[in-house]
């Protein structure tokens, strides 16, 4: 088996031409930015897991080279970079209501095992969690951290560290006491740990951890026992010379999960993420939960978690569907801020009998079914057909909105896969693939971003030079693209990127998509929202598409852009852009708009 050591050696900035050159057998690639992937042999079962030792090996030829080194959560990859040549960039098609550009980023370059968006204070306004671990060098703070929302944007230094540091590689964000306060689990190379809150706040050391040391890669939240209280999974794998692991249960019948696995798989393998749901709905249940607006903030938490469904929402007694719900982390945001006073019921389906789905590296997905109180020994349903894939990233997800959970599959070097559920039997094959062959995904989040009823995805890579770091994939009425309608390109970060999680960070009611790297700035993508109402007489055709008083090549440029619909503009930029007032944006008028810079022609409300 093989896994790829992506390594990059130089940085040529002045030349656009390739060189190839032989060092010691191997085949090496300069580019400008970028270098050379390097094949080389992994260990048993295919996995790589880099030690202590080869890491420190590792850290010593960065700092030799003047470079920086990037490792994933997984220690699978592993990247050396010049961080000198980074430029955020706008770039790729840009057809869904995402910003290029990131509308905040952290100050300070961390290794980011995962992230979530949650209410941590119950202010209204969602926070962002994120675990950490050391990377590869320089070394980066392995605390745990919430970023605090203050009111529309996150703080710059986080207001909430945890005092313990661990290689952490994932996080989950729920109510495991049910006393009306998020706790967070954090999963390890190491021991798992909980930070509880209760009304004096997140306590910074760990309040409860496993009996067990693991290298747990992911968890999921949701009774799975029946209880009435959330428990937990993980998924692991094991080191180079032991791969393969089961995976873990930790039961909750009081609040507090037991310290030991409730449930041990009765297989192993090397098992990359997982999810929770009811995908053949044996144990639906009605809930609702009731707020009151303050005609301030549009996020409100729902309880419990994971949420099967929403069935409808209701303000002061009257549907309204101008609202999006994450299912899996359990809030729902209102596009219009719902007045002060108002009465907000939302009608949703639950369950407490969950079944896990679990993604494995050179290996199948699996579905472990809920048999009552636990989980059965050995997957009831494995992916049959697809051969040996190395996957990451799972999930439950209605993207056809039948009203049933489908299961989607992440793929590292392989395409993502989707099999539909037809009342609670999944489909044998998988009835829909992406394009791109080599996606390397390393997570996934799903959330409604443009408020058109169905699921959109999120994707983040642990690929480099060779790969995008981040896609959106839009679901249009219930299909979803096969390639992405939004990316952004390796050269706008030049880091690998671990994480990724849709949330409402200025607190407009629309998504905004977080993301984090192996070595690089936290960044938040701001949603756009919905093209302004057009005001009947307000359409300026002056091609001054970037507004900034002039008519210059630049907005020539833009105009062509709009006309190939690869930018999309906000109302006043493509009234500007439509040069000849038909009410359309062609290359016409972005000739038109560079003769206006030239001083040739003017557009119908010419600037001078």
């Amino acid at each position: 088996m093989k896994n790829v050591f992506r390594s990059v050696l130089a940085t040529i900035s002045d030349c656009c031409r390739l060189w190839t050159s032989i060092l010691g057998g191997l085949t090496v690639v300069w580019i400008i930015f970028v270098a050379v992937s390097i094949t080389v042999n992994a260990g048993p079962g295919g996995i790589m897991d880099y030690s202590d030792r080869d890491l420190d090996s590792l850290r010593q030829k960065a700092i030799s080279a003047g470079l920086n080194l990037q490792i994933s959560p997984d220690r699978q990859d592993a990247v050396f970079v010049d961080r000198d040549e980074v430029h955020d960039v706008a770039t790729g098609g840009r057809t869904v209501p995402l910003d290029m550009i990131p509308g905040w980023m952290t100050t300070e370059e961390y290794a980011v095992g995962g992230l979530r968006w949650a209410d941590m204070n119950d202010d209204g306004w969602l926070d962002l969690v994120t675990v950490h671990y050391v990377g590869g060098y320089p070394p980066r703070p392995e605390e745990t951290r919430i970023w605090y929302n203050q009111g529309g944007t996150l703080e710059s230094t986080a207001g909430w560290v945890s005092t313990d540091t661990v290689w952490s590689t994932d996080v989950s964000v729920g109510d495991l006491d049910n006393n009306s306060y998020p706790d967070i689990v954090v999963v390890n190379d190491g021991n798992n740990v909980i930070y509880f809150q209760d009304e004096t706040g997140v306590s910074t050391t760990p309040s409860w951890t496993s009996s067990e040391s693991l290298f747990s890669l992911m968890s999921a939240i949701g009774d799975v026992t029946g209880s009435g209280f959330p428990d937990f999974s993980v998924v692991n794998q094991g080191t180079y010379s032991d791969p393969y692991k089961p995976n873990h249960l930790y039961g909750n019948t009081t609040g507090i999960p037991g310290n030991s696995a409730y449930w041990i798989s009765g297989d192993v393998a090397q098992n990359m993420a997982c999810a929770l749901g009811d995908f053949d709905e044996d144990a639906i249940l009605i809930h609702s939960n009731e707020f009151t607006g303050d005609g301030v903030v549009t996020a409100f938490t729902l309880n419990p978690i994971p949420i099967h469904s929403v069935t409808s929402v209701l303000i002061d007694g009257f549907p309204t569907t101008d609202y999006t719900v994450h299912l899996r982390n359990g809030w729902i945001l209102f596009a219009t801020v719902p007045a002060n006073g108002s009465a907000i019921t939302v009608n949703m389906e639950i369950s407490d009998d969950l079944d896990m789905a679990v993604a494995v590296d050179h290996g199948n997905a699996k579905v472990y079914l809920d048999t009552g109180t636990t989980l059965e020994s050995t997957p009831s349903f494995t992916v049959s057909g697809t051969g040996d894939r190395r996957e990451k990233g799972v999930s439950w997800i209605d993207v056809d909105i039948d009203g049933d959970l489908d299961l989607f599959v992440g793929g590292r070097d392989v395409p993502m896969l989707l099999y539909e559920n037809n009342g609670g039997i999944l489909s044998a094959t998988a009835s829909w693939s992406s394009v791109e062959t080599e996606p390397s995904c390393s997570d996934m989040d799903w959330i409604d971003m443009d408020l058109d009823g169905d699921p959109d995805l999120a994707v983040s890579s642990t690929g480099d030079s060779d790969f995008d770091l981040l896609w959106v994939y839009e679901n249009i009425d219930g299909t979803l693209e096969t390639s992405p309608s939004w990316v952004i390109p390796w050269s706008a970060v030049s880091s690998m990127c671990n994480a990724v999680a849709w949330g409402d960070m200025n607190g407009d009611g629309y998504p905004d998509l977080a993301a984090g790297f192996a070595g690089a700035e936290i960044r938040v993508y701001l949603n756009t929202g919905p093209p302004p109402t057009p005001t009947p007489g307000s359409c300026i055709h002056d091609g001054d598409v970037n507004l900034d008083g002039t008519v210059s090549s630049g907005d020539a440029q833009l105009t062509f852009m709009i006309a190939l619909g690869v930018y999309t503009p906000s109302y006043d930029e493509a009234c500007a852009a439509d040069c000849n007032g038909d009410e359309e944006v062609t290359s016409g008028d972005a000739q038109l708009v560079f003769g206006t810079a030239l001083g040739y022609s003017a557009c119908v409300d010419p600037v001078f």
